[in-house]
């Protein structure tokens, strides 16, 4: 029974240990664009960027403002 009660004890200091990194994972900033302030939460593990965008969600950064064109059009010679 002791032997039982050890492992279950054990078992839920794993698990109150995993909440609680889990709960670190994220780094929280902001950024300003355009004058509207917006949440981006970095993954301290990878590195990983999202912005919130309101109406949209997490969204990755690098495709948040995928409006402009991949590469910078060409000068006019």
């Amino acid at each position: 029974m002791k032997r039982l009660a050890g492992i279950a004890m054990r078992l839920g200091l794993l698990l109150v240990a995993a909440a609680f990194l889990w709960s670190m994972r994220f780094r929280f900033d902001h950024i300003v664009v355009d004058s509207e302030t917006y949440l981006v939460r970095v993954n301290r593990v990878s590195g990983h960027a999202d912005i919130l965008i309101p109406g949209e969600g997490w969204i990755p950064s690098e495709e948040a403002w995928s409006d402009s064109p991949a590469s910078p059009p060409a000068s006019a010679s």
